[in-house]
């Protein structure tokens, strides 16, 4: 990293606090910063004001669900090409072939490994 390049910030949504905890953890580690949001709308209002270079989003989420904080992410210019990875446990192929078709980016399946994680991530931003 150059001496002016600020690191990147990945926005975490998801309503496991131990699990955004222990996520957290991992990428600043991993020299990311990280902003977190527990539900659907502080996803959108987040990703809309702060600037977010990816997002990892869970689908069961209260206040809408991870399918309508896509929807919302693609109608909004500044974050319509933001990379979205999929972390969830709950998903079968329609509803991954649904969030795919809305603009996700790739999915996780939990749990996973925050190695291969940081994989996806570092596949989408590259330095």
């Amino acid at each position: 990293m150059t001496e002016n390049a600020k690191p990147k910030k990945i926005l975490i949504v998801d309503d496991d606090q131990k699990f955004v905890m222990a996520l957290m953890t991992f990428l600043v580690g991993n020299g990311y910063q990280v902003l977190v949001a527990y539900d659907a709308t502080f996803a959108i209002q987040y990703a809309a004001r702060e600037d977010v270079s990816l997002v990892i989003l869970d689908l069961g989420l209260p206040s809408g669900g991870g399918l309508f904080v896509i929807e919302n992410l693609k109608r909004i210019p500044r974050t319509i090409c933001l990379p979205l990875i999929i972390s969830s446990a709950n998903v079968n192929p329609a509803m991954e072939e649904k969030a795919r078709a809305l603009g996700a980016n790739d999915f996780i399946r939990k749990p996973y490994e925050l190695e291969l994680l940081l994989e996806k991530i570092k596949a989408l931003l590259p330095a």
